[in-house]
């Protein structure tokens, strides 16, 4: 046993440097792949340096490979260079910045530039504020399964904002969101279905659909699933609660 401890010992001593080595080489190689005009590692040193990972963490110097990157046309940076802008991280605050890059990205099929875009047109931020355009780009994300797109094509159908008010579709669609875990779609189908709107009153499902918020939820959204479900319990009999807690 002595033996095998001291051959274990000299084994990981020499394996020791080999992971420092291996990361600068990798880390060189992908700078001479972005120095050359590879988009792709250009992105990837891009993250590296927002993250700090192999180098000192460096705003600036992520923009300027995101940038780059975007330049070419890739949809990963040119959302990461849009939500920069939005957020005024590593370069100056530019709505309008913003809203054009990720439109490059959301056209060429990117889901959380689609989404973004569509925030930007429901609220009016570096666009001009377009319902309909929002929803478009809502809808683009939905399909592609983002939750919280789901659920805001639910509320754009719930309060029939850039399209016809519909309870019937804005439900699918925070059943979309709610089944991916999206608390707050469970928290707004919990309250449809205690008030019955566009759906037959039923408090069981309602109690389902606060208690799995009230799991999965954070901050105001698991307190107000928490005070909701405490006072539907309060007016169901214990067959009906353990009813819900079998749909859960």
């Amino acid at each position: 046993m002595r033996r095998l401890g001291k051959l274990i010992g000299r084994i990981l001593f020499f394996l020791q440097p080999i992971l420092p080595i291996a990361l600068h080489r990798e880390l060189a190689e992908l700078r001479r792949k972005a120095k050359n005009g590879d988009d792709k590692a250009q992105f990837t040193l891009g993250v590296r340096y927002s993250k700090g990972q192999g180098v000192p963490e460096d705003q600036i110097e992520a923009v300027k490979w995101y940038r780059k990157s975007a330049g070419q046309g890739n949809p990963n940076s040119q959302f990461m260079l849009g939500f920069r802008y939005l957020n005024g991280t590593g370069i100056p605050r530019n709505q309008l910045e913003a809203s054009r890059w990720f439109r490059k990205s959301a056209e060429q099929g990117d889901g959380h530039a689609q989404f973004n875009l569509g925030v930007l047109y429901d609220n009016g931020q570096g666009v001009a504020k377009d319902q309909v355009e929002a929803v478009k780009w809502y809808r683009k994300a939905a399909e592609q399964g983002f939750a919280f797109a789901q659920f805001n094509l639910g509320l754009m159908y719930g309060n029939g904002q850039g399209v016809p008010e519909n309870q019937v579709e804005a439900i699918i669609w925070y059943r979309k969101a709610a089944g991916q875990g999206y608390a707050d779609a469970q928290n707004l189908l919990g309250v449809i279905y205690e008030d019955g709107r566009g759906v037959p009153k039923d408090r069981v499902e309602a109690v389902k659909w606060y208690t799995l918020a009230a799991e999965l939820g954070k901050g105001e959204t698991k307190k107000d699933a928490m005070g909701w479900l405490d006072e539907i319990s309060k007016k169901m009999t214990p067959a009906q609660l353990e009813q819900s807690q079998r749909l859960v």
